[in-house]
């Protein structure tokens, strides 16, 4: 079986003050947002951390990292971030969050296929 490692980026973002809706794309969020994309990033660890112990989630077939940017960078640099800081190997499957499948597909056979068209 193949283990992954599973990194979740977290952009940063600045402040925008109470006033107006927040601007995810360019990294402005309401204080409001800002405590609740917080609590998410919190909880998200906590639930990594107990998954350590238990491998409950994804312990047993993957290692998860959680990484916060202290700046906004959008989605184009977090993914090189995590690409230069995290990945050593030779292909990377990036998910973003508000993306869903909508069948099954082989994954396995997917990555034999890249290898045999390098």
């Amino acid at each position: 079986k193949y283990k992954v490692k599973i990194i979740l980026i977290c952009d940063g973002y600045k402040l925008q003050g109470d006033v107006g809706s927040s601007k995810w794309k360019s990294g402005r969020v309401s204080i409001e947002a800002a405590r609740n994309y917080e609590g998410f990033i919190s909880n998200v660890r906590k639930l990594v951390e107990e998954d350590k112990a238990t491998q409950r989630f994804f312990g047993k077939l993957s290692e998860m990292v959680v990484v916060e940017l202290a700046a906004h960078a959008g989605f184009s640099f977090a993914v090189k971030t995590a690409i230069e800081k995290f990945v050593k190997t030779e292909f990377v499957m990036i998910v973003q969050h508000d993306n869903t499948f909508i069948r099954d597909f082989n994954l396995k056979e997917i990555v034999e296929v890249l290898k045999c068209n390098r």
